[in-house]
């Protein structure tokens, strides 16, 4: 899950309704802690709206 939420990162961050929100989505819930990780070590994804959202909400 990991491997394609990080590979679907070098895709379009303006996609909001697409499956790339879903995907990231999928590894919030299947291991929390290890997204949070990452998202916070890679700046470059916050710059999707909601990925920036869902870090905010999910992340402490």
């Amino acid at each position: 899950m990991f491997l394609l939420a990080k590979t679907m990162n070098f895709t379009n961050y303006k996609d909001l309704s697409g499956i790339y929100i879903d995907v990231q989505k999928d590894a919030v819930d299947s291991n929390t802690e290890r997204w949070c990780a990452w998202v916070d070590a890679d700046f470059q994804v916050k710059r999707n709206t909601e990925v920036k959202r869902m870090f905010c909400e999910s992340c402490e």
